[in-house]
């Protein structure tokens, strides 16, 4: 007949053993943008049997925390650059945006204005760059904020 053992031997003749076999990483946690890969080698564990395991195959991966970054060139119907904060006669403007890297979604509802002024005609080139018109309805200041 088997001899019954407490659950304190139980847990340090059969539970300890069995975590001490056990290698759990922790989360994968990347601390800079880039690619990563992870694999698991050839021979480094056994099955039951004491078959070694076979190598894996690779997991590629990219990791990408990096904010696109918009940056805008306003220039009148003629096609001369207008400075940020100058002033003009002209009662429309043409923006042309270019973004870092490729997006999605990108429509005019990013942008808010203050004074008396709006945009229309949002014009999307290709994933990192955009056309829109910029209208004064009066004069005054016109301030065009992304958000």
């Amino acid at each position: 007949m088997p001899q019954a053992i407490s659950p304190s031997q139980a847990v340090r003749s059969v539970i300890l053993p069995l975590l001490a076999l056990l290698s759990i990483p922790p989360p994968l946690r990347l601390a800079a943008a880039g690619a990563t890969t992870i694999d698991v080698a050839a021979d480094k564990f056994t099955d039951t049997l004491g078959n070694l395991n076979a190598s894996s195959t690779q997991f590629k991966w990219t990791y990408d925390n990096i904010k696109p970054v918009p940056s805008i060139v306003v220039s009148n119907k003629a096609g001369t650059a207008i400075a940020n904060g100058a002033t003009t006669g002209d009662d429309s403007l043409h923006a042309a945006i270019t973004i870092s890297e490729p997006i999605v979604g990108f429509d005019l509802s990013y942008f808010t204005f203050t004074g008396n002024g709006s945009a229309s005609d949002l014009i999307l080139v290709n994933d990192t760059s955009a056309t829109m018109k910029l209208i004064a309805s009066a004069s005054g200041t016109i301030t065009a904020r992304s958000r």
